[in-house]
């Protein structure tokens, strides 16, 4: 991962990087928004098996994650070299962040499964009120 990051351009991930990027109050945000999603989503199917918390996101125009990236690279976060399983026949999806930062600080969900809500027509479909979490319809955030 670090060698990817590198040839991207992009700052390594330190912690003198991190305390000169985000503020008290962006990492005080992101605490709220987790607890949030956790508190919205813990009664859903496999909510007990996802993983709640932070990721920084690199700039999309230097390192852009959404396709396969080498199986070297997720040797550090799954243990073991490891291809992605990416679908070619799909698009690129849509980005989650702007260009332009060289990291973005956002809160998330992530597991094997993810929380399961019902089926794409079951979630779409729904009230508004059930995917709103501090003002935000979490459904226009849920991307690959």
């Amino acid at each position: 991962m670090a060698d990817a990051v590198a040839g991207a351009g992009l700052p390594p991930i330190t912690a003198g990087y991190l305390q000169r990027a985000f503020t008290a109050e962006q990492w005080h945000a992101a605490d709220v928004a987790v607890s949030a999603l956790r508190d919205s989503f813990s009664a859903t199917r496999f909510a007990d098996e996802v993983t709640y918390g932070t990721v920084l996101v690199p700039d999309p125009n230097r390192l852009d994650t959404r396709g396969p990236r080498d199986p070297a690279v997720r040797r550090d976060q799954l243990g073991s070299v490891t291809a992605d399983v990416v679908d070619p026949r799909l698009p690129a999806g849509r980005l989650g962040v702007p260009p332009g930062a060289a990291w973005t600080l956002v809160a998330t969900v992530t597991g094997a499964y993810g929380p399961a809500f019902g089926s794409y027509t079951e979630v779409t479909g729904a009230d508004t009120d059930r995917f709103t979490i501090d003002g935000i319809d979490v459904r226009e955030l849920m991307i690959r």
